[in-house]
């Protein structure tokens, strides 16, 4: 499969970081890809036709499993875990490469610099959609070992945006438009973790990841992009 050049410019811009270059054609849909950016990531131009993750078809999981049940449901006490299995590591990339293609999901995909006005004061547990994009890797020393870890990640995103964003911020924005196309997600492909992804969106921006009252704190403008 070579590498594509269209002349549609909607066309020449990476699904994912949206930017231009060397980019690689989906033969199912419009979207194109640097090689890096896919998930999981490729390492050279695949021989034949190129499928993205987003265009295969992958299989539903409706239940949890058993290690994630208690704390799904509200509890403090897990089994050990067993990892994912090769069905939920598709479901977790395909979810997590929707999540990069969304038009306002720009200001995730990074982490935050240690430049930015007291964020690492305020947010105690970082997150981001590349250090969560490594741990999908089953050679990464702290892979992902169940869905539910996943899941968790993914949400301390979004609370951490809602936690140092002003709401009507456009990055506070932001993360509410794409923290709801996560549930969106969440309920098509793992319904079954639906309410766990659900219970905690609606958690006071006024605490910080520790529970302790956060103090007086510099929000960010409307220009200004941080997670």
């Amino acid at each position: 499969m070579p590498i594509c050049s269209q002349p549609d410019p909607n066309e020449d811009y990476c699904a994912c970081c949206h930017n231009g270059g060397d980019v690689l054609c989906c033969d199912k849909c419009p979207r194109v890809y640097h090689l890096q950016c896919h998930i999981p990531p490729l390492q050279c131009v695949p021989p034949g036709v190129f499928v993205c993750l987003l265009c295969e078809p992958t299989e539903v999981v409706t239940t949890v499993e058993e290690q994630d049940a208690e704390m799904v449901n509200g509890g403090t006490k897990r089994k050990a875990p067993s990892g994912l299995s090769d069905k939920e590591l598709k479901i977790c990339e395909k979810i997590l490469l929707e999540l990069f293609c969304h038009q306002q999901s720009v200001a995730f995909h990074e982490p935050v610099g240690r430049n930015v006005l007291n964020y690492h004061k305020i947010v105690l547990k970082p997150q981001d959609f590349t250090t969560i994009k490594c741990k999908l890797s089953r050679q990464h020393f702290n892979h992902y070992n169940s869905v539910y870890d996943f899941l968790s990640d993914v949400k301390q995103v979004f609370n951490n945006c809602a936690l140092y964003n002003d709401p009507l911020s456009e990055v506070g924005k932001a993360g509410k438009v794409v923290n709801k196309f996560l549930e969106d997600l969440v309920e098509e492909n793992l319904p079954a973790y639906l309410k766990f992804v659900k219970k905690e969106a609606g958690a006071s921006s006024d605490k910080n990841n520790s529970g302790i009252s956060s103090p007086k704190r510099q929000r960010l403008d409307d220009d200004t992009t941080s997670t």
